[in-house]
């Protein structure tokens, strides 16, 4: 029989070996799996040379949820009066005017930088500050557009303001019945929600077929054979990485994603909503509706104002083509950059830049690509992760809920195809995600010299019975011959896939701007400009 003193020691090696236990977790969640420290390319808190204290308003167009700007106090979609910029415009035309910012080709650039979903005014307003000045380093003037994708307010706003795409001031007293109808929804939805993320699970793991490494390997290859046609950049893996502490994460976590899969799957869809409202409404506020402003379907948000003011106040220099406009937006705001193109297509764009674009396909198609054929002088890049890196995310929302891994797995991209939205064909799917982007390729038409069409020849590369069968939906669906609608020059059109487990590389979603996406390095494989 054992004495006192050795049922203590037992006691303390259980203790101790749950505490061990306990540390192990908490390593493979938190610490031993985490990326290396990002140097290289990654940009610290130092913002550059320009430290001057009026930063925000030579910089930043700060734009409130009704689509005015904020500085004019008119966030409630119920005001209708027009944007008053308070002289913010002015003052950001008098330092463009007053520095001699030129690039290689004696022109000034213009960067048009627009984040996208789930940030907050207080996440937007640090990185402008943090990189405004090493912009400008670059000879490039940086402009911000900073709009209110707030998650929690989004969803403020979807329970307390908006009903039936516009604002209402009666709808207050019917949040408690909302959130208490998401709520239940989220719960009866919990089956169907599971099984999205099992098949999603399944499909990127058990089931996964293509050799990401050498299908990518054979689209680059096609690249250099093929000058004239899609330029294609990746950068490969690096030699460490093992995808095996994240599958071992992944195993651990699962039971708590039982438990929030059906909330993610169901709570923030009417988020997403509601920024997606906010992508139009800084074109076109709702008064646009209800009155002629005289501005068509431009409207008179404050970025279709800006936009306005900015051609007016350089047309001399717009004549002489001495300025140059370069476009980056990350996720949602890349679909704000493709209604920028639609809508104001006569400003000097020179680059057009996704990283990692919550826009549809269909849209990428019906807006970019036309425009980039009808503009010979402008060059369009699209930056995605790398597909498992993608598919395998440890948490889209991972600035809200600092565990890794508790939530479904995959990037924001992916909970946008598989939880927040309904794609109708493949082309409703996320033009970011290179899963997707690869299948469509084929479906961008050259032009020979005798006016004669071809499609492009990149989907060799991979399985091309989807890709055929899509062509043929598409032809159904527009009643147009693709050969006519859907041509463009492919050497202005570059597709670039970051590898696994590179330090100075983005490995998640959130991650592109984390580094210089100002140069042309970034976009390619290229030496910047």
């Amino acid at each position: 029989m054992k004495g006192r003193n050795d049922l203590y020691l037992d006691q303390i090696k259980r203790i101790k070996v749950k505490i061990i236990f306990f540390l192990f977790v908490f390593i493979l969640l938190g610490g031993c799996a985490s990326a290396p420290e990002k140097v290289c390319h990654k940009i610290h808190s130092s913002p550059g040379s320009d430290l001057s204290n009026d930063w925000k308003t030579k910089h930043v167009i700060q734009i409130a949820s009704d689509g005015n700007l904020e500085s004019s106090n008119e966030a409630d979609e119920s005001r209708c009066k027009g944007v008053s910029d308070n002289g913010m415009f002015d003052s950001i035309f008098k330092e463009i005017k007053k520095l001699d910012l030129k690039n290689k080709n004696g022109k000034k650039e213009i960067l048009i930088y627009i984040h996208g979903g789930l940030n907050t005014k207080e996440d937007s307003l640090t990185r402008a500050e943090k990189f405004y000045g090493k912009i400008m380093d670059s000879k490039k003037y940086p402009i911000f557009v900073n709009w209110d994708s707030d998650p929690v307010r989004t969803y403020k706003a979807h329970l307390t303001k908006i009903r039936h795409g516009e604002y209402s001031s009666t709808v207050r007293s019917t949040a408690p019945v909302y959130l208490l109808t998401d709520v239940v929804n989220s719960i009866i939805n919990a089956p169907k929600c599971w099984l999205i993320q099992q098949e999603h699970s399944r499909k990127s793991t058990i089931e996964r077929k293509p050799d990401y490494e050498t299908e990518i390997e054979c689209f680059a290859k096609n690249n250099k054979e093929n000058p004239n046609k899609i330029k294609f950049y990746y950068t490969k893996d690096n030699e460490k990485f093992s995808p095996f502490w994240r599958s071992i994460r992944w195993s651990l976590t699962s039971p708590f994603k039982f438990i929030t899969t059906p909330f993610a799957c169901t709570l923030p869809r009417s988020a997403w909503d509601i920024m997606l409202r906010r992508t139009n409404t800084m074109f076109r506020r709702e008064c646009d509706f209800d009155r002629d402003s005289g501005h068509g379907q431009q409207g008179t948000g404050a970025l279709s104002v800006f936009l306005r003011k900015f051609e007016n106040e350089f047309r001399s220099e717009l004549e002489k083509k001495n300025i140059e406009i370069t476009l980056i937006g990350h996720s949602m705001g890349a679909i704000i950059v493709n209604k920028m193109i639609n809508l104001h297509p006569d400003l000097p764009y020179k680059n057009i830049v996704h990283m990692a674009s919550a826009d549809s396909m269909r849209n990428f198609m019906a807006l970019v690509v036309p425009y980039i054929r009808s503009h010979p002088d402008v060059n369009f890049y699209s930056l995605s992760l790398h597909p498992e890196n993608e598919n395998r995310e440890e948490s889209a929302i991972k600035k809200i809920i600092l565990t890794k891994g508790l939530l479904p797995s995959g990037s924001l991209l992916v909970w946008i195809d598989h939880m927040y939205t309904t794609p109708e064909t493949i082309m409703d799917r996320r033009s970011g995600r290179w899963d997707n982007m690869k299948r469509i390729l084929h479906m961008i038409r050259k032009t020979e010299k005798n006016n004669d069409v071809e499609p492009e020849k990149m989907s060799i590369c991979q399985d091309t019975g989807a890709a055929k069968t899509e062509d043929e939906r598409i032809r159904e669906e527009t009643g147009q011959s693709g050969r006519k609608l859907l041509k463009a020059p492919l050497d202005r059109m570059h597709f670039k896939v970051f590898g696994r487990g590179n330090p100075c590389e983005p490995q998640e979603h959130g991650d592109f701007d984390d580094y210089d996406f100002w140069n042309r390095s970034y976009w390619t494989n290229e030496e910047k400009i």
